[in-house]
């Protein structure tokens, strides 16, 4: 059986094209083909059926399923009570998997060129879902992902070319490879210097006029150094051939550079709100809450608070939870508690004893291995019995509270809890309300935009708000000053001319991006296929499709005693009336700009630190200090105009 999903998908099998009665089914063969593990059905439910409930979206999975049986074989399909897979074997080609292999780390020219050929066309081109957003954007992450994937090959495959001579194959390839983002440097480079190589001394800098014009009209800055540098030994004749030319052998295609560990910046207010949480947190426990947009450095944020903690005494567990387990009851319970057995291995305080048997015993239903800490643990109780599930929640605060127990408050952090399960959930919302008498800080983060107003999780912060029992605290995004700080940290001395307001314009102040571009810069530009999260991917696709009503950077308090209503959103007093009221002054790095519509589409080009280096935003003013036109009002009026004919009024006259 082959499945062909780059390009117009399709599936054939022993040589004939499969038929699929409906769209759902071929989107969930694309899915689990893509998939390295068995996926859970309720996960597949919320991909494929976002807007049905439980129950009728379950229904459906099963009729589809039904279909891609009938198309694929009963064998194709390995399908459970609570998860389905593809069933893989030597029979089975994926198209994507065939170019993937072919393109892995430390691939030969032939096979960059072969895995080249291999990729026909986009991901899943032509194909969509109406009525799944979730669909959708996990296509357009796995387009954006090949997309670079197929970027770093030809890379790869025109150094590997030159090296060989052979340099009118490279130059196609190279132009491919530019077609695949018009705004990427190091494919403009490599596009001068071959025309160079093959006499066109014209062409090369043609070449470099056209890089130069782009980055100005896209983004408003001129080329990188190394950029300029090429096109002073191309005019005058200085540019050293190939085979005279020290090499540097290029880096392995799957490798992402990693984040720098930067300094905090830009996180006194909220880092001080958290650290006077965790010392109010004795002899009653608090909550304290983080929340934000994905990689505003929710979890950075955390870890000062950890490690300046661990510094005073005190213990931390943490544990994080992934959406794609958010079908696992008690997932990240389990590992909060596995965190606490670990204690007991690395230290020597017996925390046990602080358990009372029974306690143990019930939160061992949950993990196993608690039983055996102390010899007169008792058989667990029946869950099936009259307050069986507030006993195992009792114990589990019991044995996270003993394991916590120091010279300063313990903490227990909860990651991402917009992805935890609905019993989890449970049993962070039993904690919270039960820190009376526990010297506890319990910190939980969630994402904005993922926790919308009147979910359980706002309402629990509601609560201990009013109880005087909760601090929470909502990173923005940094200023053009505080990315230049961790630009000079990153780089010590003297970095390049215009570099900071350049990270700044492509972070455009989300710390994930500032990181990923300055690591991106230290490794030398490397392409990775997954250089962010899929969430922060998911993000900025969701983001992508609406318009964004923000308030300008650095507005407001940093820190909240209530939870924000939604993320950017602003009291109705404080919104501008003209539409003038929203935009800066002008200039491209004025206080107040705001990512919004094609901004935001176009940071789904900063996908990998690659393209980071090349300055991907598309939609900047042409010149940096340019204001906004000063004929805003015509459009206005043309509305009243159209308003009034459809009314059947006599239209007004213009404002001249």
């Amino acid at each position: 059986m082959q499945i062909t999903l780059l390009g117009v998908p399709s599936v054939t099998r022993d040589g004939e094209r499969a038929v699929l009665d409906t769209r759902k089914a071929l989107a969930l063969i694309a899915h689990l083909a893509l998939s390295e593990r068995p996926r859970p059905r309720e996960a597949l439910c919320d991909l494929l059926w976002p807007e049905h409930d439980a129950s009728h979206a379950r229904g459906a999975l099963r009729r589809t399923l039904s279909t891609v049986r009938g198309a694929i074989g009963d064998d194709g399909v390995q399908a459970s009570s609570d998860s389905v897979a593809l069933q893989r074997g030597p029979d089975l080609e994926i198209d994507v998997e065939c170019f993937r292999r072919l393109a892995a780390e430390g691939a030969s020219t032939d096979d960059l060129g072969a895995a080249v050929a291999q990729y026909s066309g986009r991901f899943l081109d032509g194909f969509a879902l109406r009525d799944s957003v979730e669909f959708d954007d996990w296509q357009g992450i796995q387009a954006e992902v090949l997309s670079r994937e197929l970027g770093s090959a030809l890379r790869r495959l025109v150094a590997g070319l030159v090296q060989r001579g052979e340099h009118e194959p490279a130059l196609a390839h190279a132009r491919r490879w530019l077609e695949l983002d018009a705004l990427h440097e190091p494919a403009h480079r490599e596009l001068i210097r071959l025309h160079a190589l093959t006499g066109d001394r014209a062409a090369a800098l043609e070449q470099y006029r056209d890089c130069v014009r782009t980055l100005s009209r896209e983004l408003g800055v001129s080329p990188l150094q190394e950029t300029a540098e090429l096109y002073e030994q191309v005019n005058d004749g200085s540019l050293t051939p190939p085979a005279q030319a020290a090499q540097r052998p290029p880096a392995a295609s799957g490798s992402v550079p990693a984040p720098l560990q930067l300094p905090l910046v830009g996180r006194e207010r909220e880092l001080a709100a958290l650290a006077g949480a965790h010392a109010a947190s004795r002899p009653e426990g608090r909550l304290a809450v983080i929340e934000g947009e994905a990689g505003i450095g929710k979890t950075r944020l955390f870890e000062e608070l950890a490690r300046r903690a661990i510094a005073d005494g005190a213990v931390v567990l943490a544990v994080q939870c992934h959406d794609d387990e958010a079908g696992l009851p008690y997932g990240p319970v389990v590992e909060l508690l596995r965190a606490a057995l670990r204690r007991t291995d690395s230290t020597d305080e017996a925390w046990p004893a602080a358990v009372a048997p029974q306690r143990l015993a019930d939160a061992a239903l949950l993990l196993p291995e608690l039983a055996a800490l102390r010899p007169d643990t008792p058989a667990p109780l029946p869950l099936d019995g009259p307050g069986a599930r507030v006993r195992l929640l009792e114990a589990v605060a019991a044995v996270v509270s003993a394991a916590c127990a120091g010279r300063s408050p313990g903490i227990v952090f909860f990651d991402d809890v917009h992805g935890a399960d609905e019993a989890t959930i449970d049993a962070i919302s039993y904690l919270s309300r039960r820190l009376e008498g526990r010297a506890l800080l319990l910190v939980v983060s969630w994402r904005s935009e993922a926790v919308q107003p009147g979910h359980r999780l706002r309402r629990l912060a509601v609560d201990a708000a009013r109880a005087g029992t909760a601090t929470i605290v909502s990173p923005v995004r940094l200023t053009q000053d505080e990315v230049g700080a961790l630009v000079q940290a990153a780089r010590p001395g003297t970095p390049e001319a215009g570099l900071q307001r350049r990270v700044y314009l492509e972070s455009e102040g989300l710390p994930l991006f500032v990181a990923q571009y300055l690591a991106a810069q230290a490794g030398g530009g490397t392409p990775a296929h997954d250089g962010l999260p899929a969430d922060v991917q998911g993000f900025l696709r969701r983001q992508a499709r609406r318009p964004r009503r923000g308030r300008p950077s650095g507005a407001g308090s940093r820190c909240h005693d209530r939870p924000l209503v939604r993320s950017g959103h602003r009291p109705r007093g404080e919104r501008p009336r003209r539409r003038g009221a929203r935009r800066g002054a002008g200039g491209v790095a004025g206080a107040g700009r705001r990512p919004r519509g094609r901004r935001i589409r176009a940071r789904l080009r900063l996908l990998t630190p690659e393209a980071a280096l090349a300055g991907l935003r598309r939609d900047e003013p042409r010149a940096p200090a340019t204001a906004a036109p000063p004929h805003r009002g015509r459009p206005v009026e043309g509305r009243r105009r159209r308003r009034a004919r459809r009314a059947g009024r006599q239209a007004p006259a213009p404002c001249l």
